[in-house]
C-alpha cells in the first residue's frame, strides 16, 4: 500500500492575492499598522521581497515592468482589485494635500496634478482569517521572507523606499517620472 504524503510534505501553490494577503498581514502583525497606504508602496514591498529573498515561487507570481514610479506589475493591481471584489480586503480612496504627500515643493513635477489620491488598503476579518491559514502552512523561510521585507522598508517614507529601489536596481527608472530617477 502506498503512503499518502503528509501536510507538512504537501506543495502549496500560492497565487499573487496570498502574497498580498500575507503582505497586509505582516504589515498589521510585524509593524502594528492596520493599513498598507499606497499602491506604489505595495509595488515597491513586492517588489524587493521578489529581488532580495528566496521567497519560493514568487517570481513566476509577479512580472514587472518599469513605469511611471519605477517597478510596476499588473498582477498585483489585479490581486488587490480581486482581494476587494470578494470582500478579503477593504480599499479606502483618499485625497492627500500637498503636505501629505511626503514630497518637497521641489519634488513636484509640473506635468503631474498637485491633488493626489492614495489607496489605503487593509485586511478584513475574512482577509485576516486566510492570511493566518497561510502563515499555519508555509515554509518558515517565506514568512520569514516577508517579516523581514516588511521590518526593513514597511516604515520608510515613499521618496525613500522609491529613492531606494532606484539606486539599488537602477534598470527600474527608465520610464520613471518621479525627480529621483533624474538624479
Amino acid at each position: 500500500m502506498e503512503k499518502q504524503p503528509d501536510q507538512a510534505s504537501v506543495d502549496i501553490e500560492l497565487d499573487p492575492e496570498d502574497v498580498i494577503l500575507l503582505v497586509l498581514e505582516a504589515n498589521e502583525r510585524v509593524l502594528g499598522r492596520k493599513v498598507l497606504r499606497g499602491i506604489t508602496r505595495l509595488e515597491k514591498l513586492v517588489y524587493l521581497l521578489k529581488r532580495e529573498t528566496a521567497f519560493d515561487g514568487i517570481a513566476t507570481l509577479f512580472l514587472f515592468k518599469e513605469h511611471y514610479f519605477g517597478p510596476y506589475s499588473e498582477q498585483v493591481v489585479s490581486a488587490t482589485e480581486f482581494l476587494e471584489g470578494i470582500q478579503l480586503i477593504e480599499v479606502d480612496v483618499v485625497d492627500l494635500t500637498k503636505a501629505e504627500l511626503e514630497l518637497t515643493e521641489a519634488d513636484l513635477l509640473s506635468d503631474l496634478e498637485q491633488r493626489r489620491i492614495e489607496k489605503r488598503y487593509r485586511l478584513t476579518a475574512s482577509g485576516r482569517r486566510i492570511a493566518k491559514h497561510w502563515r499555519d502552512h508555509l515554509p518558515e523561510d517565506d514568512l520569514a521572507a516577508v517579516d523581514s521585507i516588511l521590518r526593513q522598508y514597511g516604515t520608510m517614507p515613499l521618496n525613500q523606499l522609491i529613492r531606494y529601489v532606484y539606486r539599488k536596481y537602477p534598470e527600474t527608472t527608465v520610464n520613471s517620472i518621479h525627480p529621483e530617477a533624474k538624479r
